[in-house]
């Protein structure tokens, strides 16, 4: 029942792996750029703030959901992304405005990364 999909606990435990996942792979720089307090402090800050975004988001999608099962759509062949639960719950201007925001982020990350990769060590 937890494996099929399609439950919100499932959609939590999905992206809180995804959150611990980051979390855990930041752990050395964190601790030799901050120390070893002030780097668990900050990874249980970035922890408890990550939990509360996936709970909202959990709590927006089921809402966006509930929503659009209201309104006879029913979305069987297609997952909701995030801009699209934002927009049935908030608004079109507020949906428009995440897609921006999702798709400038993931624009500056693909930069990172390849300035990261090219870069020398030496």
């Amino acid at each position: 029942m937890v494996w099929h999909g399609g439950s919100v606990y499932d959609a939590w435990l999905n992206a809180v792996a995804a959150q611990v996942g980051s979390l855990v792979l930041t752990l050395p720089y964190t601790f030799s750029q901050m120390g070893y307090v002030y780097g668990v402090a900050s990874h249980f800050l970035y922890g408890a703030f990550g939990c509360w975004a996936v709970y909202l988001l959990g709590l927006f999608h089921a809402e966006a959901s509930r929503r659009t099962w209201d309104i006879g759509i029913i979305h069987k062949r297609h997952i909701l992304e995030y801009h699209e639960v934002i927009e049935v719950v908030s608004g079109k201007w507020l949906g428009g405005s995440v897609l921006f925001f999702n798709m400038a982020a993931l624009t500056f990350a693909c930069i990172n990364q390849l300035i990261a990769c090219s870069s020398e060590v030496t």
